[in-house]
């Protein structure tokens, strides 16, 4: 069973800035996101819109002993 995925970040699809992988947590219909984006890239919000998601208007979630509060993100599914 695979528990993950992962791909290249790119703006025209084929200089890698970046990767995603995305973690399967067990909960239907849930994964974790990962990303890593060349420091000459960041701050242009590809790593989101690579694995095409937004973030939500939701409120951020504090967690003890986390550094800083998480945003929460949605997922566009195709249909």
């Amino acid at each position: 069973m695979t528990t993950s995925s992962n791909g290249a970040i790119t703006t025209d699809g084929r200089q890698p800035l970046g990767e995603i992988l995305l973690f399967l947590t067990g909960a239907p219909g849930e994964v974790e996101p990962a990303y890593a984006v060349g420091a000459a890239h960041r701050g242009q919000g590809l790593a989101g819109r690579a694995a095409g998601f937004h973030l939500t208007p939701a409120a951020p979630i504090s967690r003890t002993g986390a550094r800083a509060p998480l945003n929460t993100w949605l997922h566009r599914r195709s249909s």
